[in-house]
């Protein structure tokens, strides 16, 4: 769902299922043809391959496949590093907290647990 007003922010409820749906459709598709692929590491995005924590909370890993990992991008702080008119300063409390939250998520959610993460 490309060019979606929700696309940077984490999308919707529905917009995680279809990219959820997608993710199983090619973990079993490459499983199933056998060989190396049945234990190949296959990467997997959330939604928009975003580290917000919507998207983040709603990925489901494919068959709880232990050889899944997660594919993120993390552009935190925006105004730092997406922003063309921002700014070229990063290191203030609120951009720490925010970074640390966002790390925060995605350890409990999937390196906790034994999911690689990129």
């Amino acid at each position: 769902v490309v060019g979606d007003a929700t696309e940077w922010t984490g999308g919707t409820s529905e917009t995680r299922s279809v990219v959820n749906a997608y993710n199983l459709a090619a973990v079993n598709a490459i499983r199933n043809t056998g060989g190396n692929n049945t234990y190949r590491f296959i990467m997997v995005p959330t939604y928009a391959a975003s580290a917000v924590t919507a998207a983040v909370d709603d990925l489901i890993i494919p068959n709880d496949d232990a050889n899944c990992i997660v594919s993120l991008h993390m552009y935190s702080p925006y105004y730092f590093s997406m922003d063309i008119n921002g700014t070229s300063y990063w290191g203030s409390d609120s951009d720490k907290a925010a970074l640390d939250s966002e790390l925060d998520a995605v350890y409990n959610k999937f390196i906790s647990n034994g999911t690689a993460v990129v």
